[in-house]
């Protein structure tokens, strides 16, 4: 988290770990929710990563995540989504890990992403989505983005 003189937070970053299996699990429970749209994006961030096995193609059983990844928008175009992000890296690095991911869902999470040297695994275009769930421009797909560590 990062915090303006005052104690304003300005953006926070929320990482956490991934486990072989799990987002199966978390997909068979998704049916017992009632709220539609939670399931909604929920169902196509499982498709995203669906099209691609991280842990077969990195031989991971675990991998760490950047979650969510937001800044205040009176603080936006400082850099801040930067320093957050590399500061994630910092974080997975330093506990071990071998690959990082996140699901990039819109231009700007990309960009950082890009800049952070994450590399695109697997996208689903907006275009293909029923309108009333479609971001609105500039954001173009939702992208599976991975950094491996070193």
């Amino acid at each position: 988290m990062l915090v303006d003189k005052r104690g304003v937070i300005a953006g926070m970053a929320l990482n956490g770990i991934v486990k072989k299996g799990e987002r199966e699990e978390a997909e068979k429970r998704l049916a017992e929710l009632d709220d539609e749209k939670f399931k909604t994006i929920f169902r196509l961030l499982y498709k995203v990563n669906e099209k691609i096995d991280l842990f077969t193609k990195y031989d991971v059983d675990e991998l760490f995540e950047c979650r969510i990844l937001s800044v205040d928008e009176r603080y936006r175009g400082k850099g801040l989504a930067n320093i957050l992000m590399a500061d994630s890296v910092k974080t997975a690095k330093s506990a071990g890990f071998k690959v990082c991911k996140a699901d990039a869902t819109g231009l700007y999470s990309q960009k950082v992403c890009l800049k952070q040297g994450f590399r695109v695994e697997a996208e689903i275009p907006y275009a293909e989505l029923d309108e009333s769930i479609r971001p609105a421009p500039p954001h173009e797909a939702l992208k599976l983005m991975v950094k491996l560590i070193d």
